[in-house]
């Protein structure tokens, strides 16, 4: 109810699930932290988080445990980004953590795509890098978002899996791209942005407001 409103589903509700244990499962993976902490797994039915489906004792699985390759594989690729919204066409950097927990050196081979809600490749790269024992490289990949608005996702794929994982290993980070409307109103005000906001100059740069270096003779701070 906290996340998806009343008018959720059962499906809305496994993928929030995912979500939200897969991206922190990432974020801890890409700390460098070992372990899992087992209290989730297990949790009360009455919260509706353990990733069981029906009675725990019967151990009938969630997609959630797949999903979570990423996290548990020796060999993995993890995107470290949290923003979301885009404007057509903008240029992002993503960082891929390439990780290697094996007692030996490997090559971590991956791709990474933009896609649409259907899961077509707009954007499409493959790239691979050699990775020491117990250790991870953290490589920034380059990316153009697409011209047209619209919802889509990044999406990362280790494209040499050890032969024992069973699923894929990737990473999934939904995305927008939008266009802002500058009211008439905001055309008229002079705003004053500080110089440490610079993606907040660089979006009014782009909206082409008008702006002001000292904050005294701003209408708007």
């Amino acid at each position: 109810l906290r996340w998806q409103g009343y008018n959720h589903t059962k499906e809305m509700r496994f993928e929030q699930q995912s979500l939200s244990y897969g991206k922190v499962g990432e974020y801890w993976r890409r700390l460098g932290i070992s372990g899992i902490g087992a209290f989730p797994i297990l949790c009360s039915w009455d919260d509706g988080n353990h990733w069981f489906l029906g009675d725990v004792a019967d151990g009938k699985k969630k997609a959630l445990w797949n999903d979570m390759t990423v996290i548990w594989a020796e060999k993995t690729v993890s995107m470290d980004i949290w923003d979301r919204d885009f404007v057509p066409s903008e240029k992002v950097i993503v960082p891929i953590h390439c990780i290697n927990d094996g007692q030996d050196s490997t090559i971590i081979q991956y791709r990474i795509q933009v896609r649409d809600m259907a899961g077509n490749a707009l954007f499409s790269k493959d790239s691979a890098t050699i990775v020491a024992p117990s250790s991870k490289n953290i490589v920034e990949e380059e990316l153009e978002m697409p011209s047209s608005t619209g919802d889509y996702e990044l999406y990362t794929v280790l494209l040499n899996p050890d032969k024992t994982v069973k699923y894929p290993v990737e990473s999934k980070w939904k995305v927008r791209v939008y266009k802002a409307h500058v009211p008439d109103s905001l055309k008229r005000t002079v705003v004053w942005i500080p110089e440490c906001e610079k993606e907040l100059k660089a979006m009014a740069e782009r909206m082409c407001l008008k702006r002001t270096d000292s904050y005294e003779n701003a209408d708007l701070i």
